[in-house]
């Protein structure tokens, strides 16, 4: 999990305000089974119980300390903070003795992938704030506070509609979660063992799935 949550490098511009501060939360909650049927039902129980949106979910808030200054007529931002937390929850199957071989590797081979994927949604919120830190520094100076909070607010809902933007392509490119995005470096797609007819329906919802295998 940490070499994927903690890959993303962007640059900051040369100021006097201190970087984008990310908090990541990762979560997990328990998932008991040993065959397909009690591991399906077992998902989506838990997703529901945990207000998931799917066997896995991101959930990104950006927040924006700032303290504007009255100087020469104007109002200017004297600090500046932007921080984005990201909440990241996963399943962890508590395997059974008794649970098969084939069951293990095909948990195993879709978990990587839904941990992949969150992890893409993770990389859209981290760059969405940087983003918006690198917007909040162009607006300078206003004529009053209210207008320069005004102004800062509208940066940060621009900023939240594109990330819901970004993440519902990102989701439709990788069949929420099914499927490693074609646009990553890696390129090779890789199969979480579900079947293609299986795709979700769902928009917006990333769903594992797991099927007998004789």
């Amino acid at each position: 999990m940490a070499s994927l949550f903690g890959r993303l490098a962007i640059a900051e511009p040369s100021d006097a305000f201190p970087p984008v501060r990310i908090i990541d939360q990762l979560r997990h909650y328990p998932v008991i089974g040993d065959n397909a049927s009690q591991i399906n039902a077992e998902l989506s129980k838990q997703a529901g119980l945990f207000e998931a949106t799917g066997s896995g979910n991101t959930h990104s808030r950006f927040e924006i300390d700032r303290n504007p200054l009255r100087r020469d007529g104007t109002c200017e931002l004297a600090s500046l903070e932007v921080r984005v937390t990201i909440i990241t929850t996963l399943p962890q199957w508590q395997a059974e003795q008794s649970a098969s071989d084939s069951l293990r590797r095909q948990w195993r081979g879709s978990a990587e992938i839904l941990e992949r994927h969150e992890a893409g949604h993770r990389e859209n919120a981290l760059a969405e704030a940087h983003r918006l830190r690198k917007n909040l520094l162009r607006i300078g100076s206003k004529r009053s506070c209210i207008s320069l909070d005004a102004a800062i607010e509208l940066e940060l809902q621009s900023s939240m509609q594109r990330l819901d933007v970004k993440d519902v392509r990102f989701d439709d490119r990788t069949w929420n979660g099914l499927r490693d995005d074609p646009r990553s470096p890696s390129a090779a797609t890789l199969s979480a063992q579900i079947r293609p007819r299986q795709r979700p329906h769902h928009p917006g919802r990333t769903w594992l799935y797991f099927y007998n295998q004789r």
